[in-house]
């Protein structure tokens, strides 16, 4: 492994160090990148011919052509196709009522969630002409990571709010209407795309291609790796991207959704007993 000297030659300023450190820091950690690689992709990170775990790297290949060639996109066209009929069903019924809104964004989301991950996996399908390609669009599909983490973070927001809008209809149903006009609610979900979409782009400036030559059997080997602006500012970045929208956001909305739905049941079943009451009287 290679290691920075901290014996610097006068000639060299403090940005030509930094620059050095950043380019040995990455080599470096070579090895844990492409343990990222082998975890976001699915495959093994040090060699397609190398047996992984209990399973071969043959078999596995067989089972990522699979799921990536012949399920995924099968999947992705039921979504998409899904999704648009329910962006048409909801425009038609207008959009002056904030639920709507809130379920127009919800497709619109679900939608690019499940483009930019095909998008992410069209690596599958490039491999299968050519295998040196496939190899490098491999590595080059972690930069996408933070577009379609940006959708689902936006899809899991959107399912909290209409949530909540159902869960105060059915505890407040007279305040229902001034909770939110229908203006309110579209800024609010520009709101949500723009932030979610902004700070989980984050991740696309974290990974980059390096490519190694062997210089024996000439052939050049593509794997991703941690590109000098991350690695500048790592804490900033894992700070917004990992721990915020990775954590803390999809576990409140489906904490708030587990909550909204335990006091709509509770509520609804209060109004039917105090309506079986009220026709017993």
């Amino acid at each position: 492994m290679l290691q920075a000297t901290t014996n610097i030659p006068p000639s060299l300023t403090s940005e030509d160090v930094t620059i050095i450190h950043d380019f040995i820091f990455t080599l470096s950690t070579k090895d844990l990148v492409d343990t990222h690689h082998s975890v976001f992709n699915g495959s093994p990170a040090a060699s397609d011919d190398n047996v992984s775990g209990y399973i071969s790297a043959h078999t596995a290949q067989v089972v990522e052509n699979v799921v990536l060639v012949g399920i995924l996109p099968v999947l992705v066209l039921c979504g998409v196709i899904t999704n648009v009929i329910n962006m048409a069903v909801f425009s038609r019924l207008g959009l002056s009522d904030r639920v709507n809104i809130c379920l127009l964004s919800l497709a619109v989301s679900d939608s690019g969630y499940l483009l930019s991950l095909y998008t992410s996996r069209v690596y599958s399908v490039v491999k299968l002409v050519d295998k040196a390609s496939g190899q490098y669009w491999k590595a080059r599909s972690l930069a996408l990571i933070g577009l379609y983490q940006g959708f689902l973070n936006t899809t899991n927001v959107f399912t909290l709010l209409v949530a909540l809008d159902r869960c105060w209809c059915v505890v407040r149903p007279l305040h229902a209407k001034t909770l939110l006009s229908a203006r309110r609610t579209a800024v609010l979900v520009a709101l949500v795309f723009t932030v979610c979409l902004c700070c989980c782009g984050i991740a696309c400036f974290k990974y980059d291609v390096i490519s190694y030559l062997d210089t024996v059997t000439n052939v050049t080997t593509h794997r991703s790796g941690l590109t000098p602006f991350y690695l500048r500012h790592r804490d900033a970045i894992d700070a917004v991207y990992q721990y915020t929208f990775n954590v803390t956001v999809p576990t409140l909305s489906l904490l708030g959704v587990m909550i909204c739905t335990i006091v709509i049941a509770a509520q609804m079943r209060r109004t039917i007993a105090w309506r079986e009451q009220s026709v017993q009287v």
